[in-house]
């Protein structure tokens, strides 16, 4: 029987992308700067920012050092050097335009709504940064609706770790087969949930092939009921 539902958050409840990509749009804009990429602003931001993100929830670079990288990569693509001091500066100014930007998917709400009057118990289960994350969802209106907030500096090891969701399902009083985790990333979500114990649901919004492993996979939060009654 389920009795309780995890969610991922970047890509999944909280539009990452559309937040990154009205950030760069912003700080490129008060600058002058043109962008000469092919992909939208967003998405070839979480390009350059998957790489680094990894080797930050690895532990080889600090929070600060992988932003400053993503940065000056993104900067490439504007044909702009900057030195570390002005680096610094655009993180900050971005950071803010991103802030100013975050917003919840169309689906969220009342997705979670229904959820909570079936008596699913909710918590949310992230790589990110534990204030941001928890910022983004008092932003965002629905901190409440989730009992914890599993993220970088209150897990022992990050996803796809499966002692992480050994965490989530703990922390909710929970045993693993009782919990669905709903993430956008078809690995370390849905099948690093599944590989857990728990029942990973892959949150496809874009449309793409699914992958090996994956065992349940909607296209929206409004479909997730329907898949684990």
């Amino acid at each position: 029987m389920i009795r309780a539902v995890g969610f991922d958050l970047d890509g999944t409840l909280f539009d990452h992308c559309a937040a990154a990509s009205s950030g760069l749009a912003n700080l490129l804009r008060e600058r002058g700067w043109v962008y000469e990429g092919s992909a939208n602003l967003g998405q070839e931001w979480i390009r350059i920012e998957r790489g680094y993100f990894a080797q930050y929830v690895a532990g080889n670079l600090t929070i600060v050092e992988q932003r400053q990288m993503r940065m000056r990569d993104f900067l490439a693509l504007a044909n702009v050097e900057v030195g570390e001091s002005e680096l610094d500066e655009l993180v900050r100014s971005y950071l803010s335009h991103y802030e100013n930007s975050w917003i919840a998917y169309p689906d969220v709400l009342a997705t979670l709504n229904d959820l909570r009057e079936l008596g699913m118990r909710l918590a949310i289960l992230t790589n990110g940064q534990q204030v941001q994350q928890e910022t983004k969802l008092v932003k965002m209106g629905i901190r409440d609706m989730f009992e914890s907030v599993l993220a970088i500096g209150s897990l022992s090891v990050p996803k796809p770790d499966a002692t992480a969701f050994m965490e989530l399902a703990m922390t909710i009083g929970c045993e693993p087969q009782e919990v669905v985790y709903v993430g956008d990333d078809p690995h370390s979500d849905a099948i690093a949930a599944t590989n857990a114990g728990l029942h990973g649901v892959w949150l496809n919004r874009g449309g793409q092939e699914i992958p090996v492993g994956v065992k349940t996979e909607i296209y929206s939060l409004s479909s997730l009921i329907t898949s684990i009654r």
